[in-house]
């Protein structure tokens, strides 16, 4: 689930990009788009961690998917797992979505859902090199190879293979 997709900042991100502020130079115009999207993308990270205070329902509203889910799961006498993949920008101490990553893991802890938060197997890479493309932040072939070593490493311990 995504509480809140980047669309939400579509409008401006393409302003910031195509506006020529200044018509007669081409490095001005680059120069004040690059800073135009950088400030906006400080913007989304602020108001993406915000929005755990500034929108408390829409955030239970969403976790109580994964509960419904568990319900489900456990009718069919399965194993429900939840793995929680970090943004991939900034993997190190200082990861801006840190806060949103432990609420969702407070929430399973509580609810006795079985999870697996995957940041710390991602610490220390650099977040471009993870990229499928520079203007997609979903994971590459190296991101996704990360990701099933430590799910590997998960579905063995906890023997849902079994």
């Amino acid at each position: 689930w995504e509480l809140w997709p980047i669309d939400m900042f579509k409008d401006e991100f393409a302003k910031a990009f195509e506006e020529r502020i200044f018509p007669s130079s081409y490095f001005l115009t680059y120069a004040h788009s690059t800073w135009m999207r950088y400030q906006l993308s400080k913007r989304y990270i602020r108001e993406k961690v915000q929005s755990l205070q500034t929108h408390k329902e829409e955030w239970r509203r969403s976790l109580r998917y994964l509960l419904r889910g568990k319900e489900m799961v456990d009718n069919m006498g399965a194993d429900y797992f939840v793995i929680l993949l970090p943004y991939l920008y900034e993997l190190n101490d200082e990861h801006p979505f840190l806060p949103l990553q432990n609420y969702v893991e407070q929430f399973c802890v509580e609810n006795k859902i079985a999870f697996q938060d995957l940041f710390d197997s991602f610490i220390g890479h650099n977040h471009v090199d993870l990229w499928a493309h520079p203007t997609d932040q979903h994971p590459n072939a190296k991101g996704h190879r990360i990701i099933a070593e430590a799910l590997k490493e998960s579905i063995q311990q906890r023997q849902f293979l079994d």
